[in-house]
């Protein structure tokens, strides 16, 4: 994202239109995801230099925290977490991460 604070797009596939919207924060970092049927996504929420994700929540559900899978939310798996991204597979949908930072 560099120094932006949010972006916003549409990505027309041969499937639909993927719509994401991402917002970062101080000591957050929000992701907005709508993906059409017949999809697999993976997202990834970017661990800031200096800083670890303390939690990841998605749809309201915590799902991630102090480094370890948390809750479980259907069509979603936790794929781990390395040096620049905690990521998370999910299937077709309507997905909101929020993050929070330590």
């Amino acid at each position: 994202m560099g120094s932006l604070k949010s972006i916003e797009a549409v990505v027309p596939t041969q499937k639909g239109n993927v719509k994401v919207s991402l917002k970062r924060e101080a000591a957050r970092f929000g992701l907005s995801l709508v993906s059409p049927d017949k999809t697999v996504a993976m997202v990834g929420i970017p661990v800031e230099k200096g800083r670890r994700i303390a939690k990841v929540a998605v749809n309201g559900k915590t799902v991630w925290q102090a480094g370890k899978a948390g809750k479980s939310v259907r069509g979603l798996v936790c794929k781990g977490e390395d040096d620049r991204y905690c990521r998370f597979e999910v299937t077709p949908g309507k997905w909101d991460f929020s993050a929070v930072y330590e």
